[in-house]
């Protein structure tokens, strides 16, 4: 949803592993990832592809290629190509996308304390409502699917599922993440998950942070009961990013 970012080259149809890749530059200067079939990737080897030959289109995506500029270039490039194996995915945080700052239960992280201080963010903007994903998540994960990802890496919010960080656990966050986890599933969608996203709540923040002991025992209680509930669904986890 931010304006700045485009998607360029085709999409993946048709079981070809064809990267659409999306940043801020200029379509013309962006690039395409080939992933060769398992066990034909070569590390630090290269494909050469003629830009019109692979199938799918910008179509695909919803015709995101700005006035055509991709499919009309013709010729050949060389694209890096990946090592057998390697898992291509897309990632967010909680902070940067969910919103919904004090919805059904949240407590504050110090990110939101921080935001709301004058002067601290240039433009004064606030994540809370940020992409509104805790409110659009079904979205979202139909955009994944459409764009062909299969793997993805989202964060929790700790003050979502436990507000003060110690103490209630708040079944509202628990259940919100349930039902992410098993959208990205049934989608075909392979979850990661990160624990921690510099979003520490501000209640652990008001007793020490990370310097005080308290935090670090706390927190091996929040992924331990995270990693119970929601690991038949979760393969692989990042403690702290």
């Amino acid at each position: 949803r931010h304006a700045r970012v485009r998607m360029c080259g085709e999409a993946l149809v048709g079981g070809e592993q064809v990267v659409v890749v999306a940043d801020h530059r200029p379509e013309t200067q962006a690039f395409r990832v080939v992933m060769a079939p398992e066990g034909e990737g070569v590390l630090g080897g290269s494909a050469r592809r003629a830009l019109g030959e692979t199938r799918g289109s910008s179509a695909d995506l919803d015709r995101h290629v700005q006035n055509g500029v991709m499919g009309d270039e013709s010729g050949s490039r060389t694209f890096p190509v990946l090592p057998p194996g390697f898992r291509l995915g897309t990632a967010t945080s909680a902070l940067g996308t969910e919103g919904g700052w004090d919805a059904d239960g949240r407590g504050p992280s110090i990110w939101d304390t921080f935001a709301r201080q004058p002067g601290r963010i240039v433009d004064g903007s606030t994540p809370e409502v940020a992409a509104d994903s805790y409110h659009r998540w079904p979205e979202d994960v139909a955009l994944l699917k459409r764009l062909g990802v299969t793997d993805h890496r989202l964060s929790i919010s700790w003050s979502r599922v436990r507000p003060t960080g110690a103490g209630d656990w708040n079944q509202a966050g628990l259940d919100h993440y349930d039902r992410v986890l098993d959208a990205l599933v049934e989608a075909g969608i392979r979850p990661m998950v990160t624990l921690y996203y510099y979003d520490l709540p501000q209640a652990l923040e008001d007793d020490g942070g990370w310097l005080n002991r308290a935090t670090i025992e706390r927190f091996a209680e929040y992924a331990a009961a995270l990693g119970e509930r929601y690991g038949d669904r979760v393969e692989h986890w990042v403690p702290i990013s």
